[in-house]
């Protein structure tokens, strides 16, 4: 018997013959079809119809069952589809039974249930490489995947820091640049409140200031220590000068007659 899902649309081929002769036999007198469910004497006419001698062909009919909870149809439940009203060579054939179905009600469904939610425990299952539409509601193990596709975006704060490990975090650090493998960084810009410096090596491009050539070393040693190599030379007639000391002795006064200096 065959089993099917509520709200199923069924078709039912089924044929007619003269009782004389037995030949297939056009089925007459407006035929019309009923249902009749389990052992409920009420019939089901709704949604119920015959087309008769389908494709052209005598006695070759088809019944039309629209399967659907509005019509009255239940699922576990058992039905029968016969003529009630209809001849064949002028004989009646009400009560003729053209077919039998069941709602939901097979041991294979009963066990899966509706889109397989009586599956459990099932192990092994391979999919195809091209399988589509299926749906697996938790994953524990997934040994190869070659390709994902239609994934969902990224969200803001998918990836945090709780979600990786400890061993990632110092493998990328691992990776970044430190100071001490910086060997060849090019087009680096401070900006102008930036003035700490380090070992560059050399400088071939300076800009906003005066470049720099001469060793500062090299005028250290000429000034001397608090200008000991500094030397006057050319020097005639009387220096216009505001002395302080003279060999590290404070020099007091104007050196005029009224305030000398001292001490002399």
């Amino acid at each position: 018997m065959r089993d099917v899902t509520l709200e199923d649309v069924l078709y039912f081929m089924f044929s007619t013959r003269a009782f004389a002769s037995g030949v297939p036999t056009s089925l007459l007198g407006t035929p019309v079809l009923s249902v009749l469910e389990s052992n409920n004497a009420t019939p089901i006419t709704a949604g119920v119809s015959v087309a008769v001698d389908r494709a052209s062909v005598t006695g070759l009919n088809q019944a039309t069952v629209v399967a659907t909870a509005a019509n009255g149809y239940e699922a576990g439940k058992s039905y029968a589809c016969y003529i009630s009203t209809g001849t064949v060579g002028g004989v009646s054939v009400v009560g003729e039974v053209v077919a039998e179905f069941t709602v939901q009600a097979s041991a294979a469904f009963t066990r899966i249930g509706p889109l397989g939610a009586g599956l459990t425990g099932i192990t092994g299952v391979t999919l195809a490489a091209t399988q589509t539409g299926v749906t697996i509601p938790t994953v524990t193990t997934v040994t190869t995947v070659t390709n994902l596709t239609n994934l969902p975006a990224v969200t803001t704060d998918w990836l945090t820091a709780a979600g990786v490990k400890a061993d990632a975090v110092t493998k990328i650090q691992t990776g970044l640049a430190t100071p001490t493998n910086i060997t060849a960084a090019t087009g680096v810009a401070l900006a102008a409140s930036q003035h700490v410096i380090v070992d560059s090596g050399t400088i071939t491009t300076y800009t906003g200031n005066t470049p720099q050539t001469a060793d500062v070393s090299t005028l250290i040693t000429t000034v001397g220590v608090a200008g000991a190599g500094l030397t006057v030379a050319g020097v005639t007639g009387v220096v216009s000068a505001d002395v302080k000391k003279v060999n590290a002795i404070t020099v007091t006064g104007s050196g005029t007659t009224i305030d000398p200096w001292s001490p002399v």
